[in-house]
């Protein structure tokens, strides 16, 4: 969550020195809530207020009777970020909490079952852009985006994607890890 926190300050240096036009909106993937409540805490915070943040769902608002990825957890994320950070920061002004909005359209079959709209939006990055997207949680994202774009052509307001999929290639580590120097408690995981 600070991370996101932080995040949104570098987004704000952008913007003020003239690297990009501040976005009307700005999408980023759902999950565990982290991102999304890290990214609504820290715009408001560095007074990014006018941006209108949305979550995309990418697993089910519940699993089996509990909240897992819901506007009431990212609200408690976001909630329990500015209290951890107004304890440790007592020059953090007060800011009334603003929630994002989160979208449900795009989770397809479930939580690692790719889409088709997701599916179209992974192989559109791929081929224009040269930007892997992960058919899990970005692909899902960014087709979110394809169809806002689509309703709002005539708008012309800048939107942001908010990539969070990590590009590194790990695989050479993967494949040279032995089982069994993982930690006991973790091998099981792995055994056949």
């Amino acid at each position: 969550n600070l991370g996101y926190v932080s995040s949104a300050f570098e987004l704000k240096d952008q913007i003020d020195q003239g690297d990009m036009p501040e976005p009307a909106v700005i999408f980023c993937p759902l999950s565990s809530g982290g991102s999304l409540a890290g990214l609504a805490l820290g715009l408001q915070l560095a007074g990014l207020k006018n941006i209108r943040l949305i979550g995309v769902r990418v697993m089910p608002s519940h699993v089996g009777p509990f909240q897992a990825c819901t506007l009431r957890t990212v609200a408690k994320q976001i909630n329990r970020t500015y209290a951890f950070l107004r304890a440790n920061c007592r020059e953090l002004p007060e800011i009334t909490i603003r929630l994002p909005e989160i979208l449900g359209d795009y989770l397809g079959d479930g939580y690692g079952a790719p889409s088709e709209a997701g599916y179209q939006a992974l192989r559109l990055m791929q081929e224009h852009e040269g930007i892997s997207l992960d058919p899990t949680y970005t692909a899902k994202t960014f087709a979110a985006v394809l169809d806002h774009c689509r309703r709002h052509k005539a708008d012309g307001r800048p939107v942001l994607y908010w990539h969070t999929y990590n590009s590194v290639d790990l695989s050479d580590q993967a494949r040279g890890m032995e089982v069994r120097d993982l930690p006991r408690t973790l091998q099981g995981f792995f055994e056949q």
